[in-house]
This record gives structure tokens, C-alpha cells and sequence, in this order.
């Protein structure tokens, strides 16, 4: 076999080893998308969700969107910097004599990962959740857990704002790349990240098909 066969067969075998593992990458990728952007509760759990988050609102006097610090405050929870050695993304923690409940947090997340798991440990206080209570890393989560998240998108980026935001935008009608400029600035409008946005508006869209 000459040198220029060797090398152009050698060629061709990378070429396709390339296409083969940028195949593979692509799909892996589309699956870890879909799984984090799936429905993880039922329809009637996230109706309820919002069901208590309104009588919340009502009783507080508060409107959807208030801040979620000042959530916090009506629920005596607050931030507690940094614990090196948990394991999960944050902590909530109650003190038995003050009745002050805190929230210490994983190193080096994000501002917008912090916003929104500061959210999910305030979610398990208005769930009735047993204290202490975390945010575990990775997926395969707790029923317990997905109802978490599910009323802390919810506290952060409140059913109605974000529906008519999209039906604003035609969000369903827009191209790909406008979807994705509208999801970008409901991620800077919420300080949370884009699989969050996504997911919740497949959430919204499904009440809002049965309301």
C-alpha cells in the first residue's frame, strides 16, 4: 500500500470517527435537554401549586412578583452565607429557640442558580415541607423535591407576567432564534438560567390549555 493510500484511508477514518461521535454528542445533548425541560409533577399538582401561592399572596397582602427576599422576610427565613461542607446545592435550616429558619448555600454557585434555589428552600416552606430540607445535585429528585422547584419558578416568575409576556411577543408563532432572545430576557428579567425559563413555559402553557 503507498504512503497516499495510507494517509487518505487514515483521513477517511477520522472523518468518520468525527461524524460518529458528533452524532452521538448531538443526541446526548438533545436527551439531557428534554429531561430537564419535561413536566417532573402532574397537572393538577401545579394548579394546586398556584393555588397556594395566590392564597399566600392574598393573605400577605402581596402581589405576584414581589421579590423573593421580601417572601423571605414574611417567612422569617434568611440567607447564611456559604457551608463548605454540604454536599447539595443549599440547606434550609431551622433555630428550635428563635424559630428563625436559614439558608446556607453550596460553594460557587451562580447568582442565578443562588436566586433560584433560595427559592426552592422558601417553596418547602410554603409546601408544608419537614425541616431541614435541601436542594439535591443531579436529577432522579423526590416528588418532594420537583414540587419545590415547580413553586419556586413559580414564586420567581409568576403564571400570568410570563404568559402575557409571550402571548406579547407571539411567542409560539416566533422562529427559533426569537424564542430563544425571548427566553434570554425572561432570564435577565428573573435572574434565573434558561432550562428554568424553558421548563416553565411548557408549565404555563399546559394550565393555561385547561383554564
Amino acid at each position: 500500500m503507498s504512503v497516499q493510500i495510507y494517509l487518505l484511508l487514515l483521513v477517511l477514518l477520522c472523518i468518520i470517527v468525527v461524524s460518529v461521535s458528533s452524532v452521538t454528542t448531538i443526541k446526548i445533548t438533545k436527551k439531557d435537554y428534554y429531561d430537564k425541560v419535561k413536566l417532573d409533577i402532574e397537572l393538577e399538582q401545579m394548579i394546586e401549586s398556584e393555588r397556594k401561592i395566590d392564597l399566600f399572596l392574598h393573605e400577605n397582602d402581596i402581589r405576584p412578583g414581589v421579590s423573593i427576599k421580601r417572601i423571605a422576610e414574611i417567612l422569617n427565613v434568611k440567607e447564611g452565607g456559604v457551608d463548605q461542607e454540604i454536599l447539595s446545592q443549599a440547606c434550609l435550616k431551622e433555630n428550635c429557640f428563635t424559630g428563625e429558619k436559614v439558608v446556607v448555600f453550596k460553594e460557587e454557585l451562580s447568582e442565578q442558580d443562588k436566586n433560584f434555589v433560595f427559592a426552592h428552600e422558601i417553596a418547602h416552606i410554603l409546601n408544608g415541607d419537614s425541616i431541614p430540607v435541601t436542594r439535591p445535585v443531579g436529577r432522579n429528585k423526590s416528588q418532594t423535591e420537583q414540587l419545590a422547584d415547580y413553586t419556586a419558578a413559580a414564586l420567581l416568575m409568576p403564571i400570568d407576567h410570563v404568559f402575557d409576556f409571550l402571548q406579547k411577543n407571539h411567542y409560539m408563532e416566533a422562529s427559533a432564534k426569537k424564542r430563544m432572545a425571548f427566553v434570554r430576557q425572561l432570564c435577565k428579567d428573573y435572574m434565573v438560567n434558561e432550562m428554568i425559563v424553558l421548563r416553565r413555559i411548557k408549565e404555563i402553557y399546559a394550565i393555561k390549555q385547561v383554564r
